[in-house]
C-alpha cells in the first residue's frame, strides 16, 4: 500500500505536470488592501 501523498506533493506533482505541457501555474496570495488613499490613480483625481 502506497503512502497517500500530501497536498503539497500534490500540488508539486500538478505543477510539474504542467510544466512539461509548457504551462505556468501561478499560485494566488493574500494582501490586505486598505482605502486605497495612496493608489496613484487618486492622487491625480485629487488634483484641482
Amino acid at each position: 500500500m502506497t503512502k497517500p501523498s500530501s497536498f503539497q506533493e500534490i500540488i508539486l506533482k500538478l505543477q510539474d505536470f504542467w510544466a512539461s505541457h509548457g504551462c505556468l501555474i501561478t499560485q494566488p496570495y493574500y494582501t490586505q488592501v486598505g482605502a486605497g488613499g495612496a493608489v496613484p490613480i487618486n492622487q491625480s483625481i485629487r488634483r484641482v
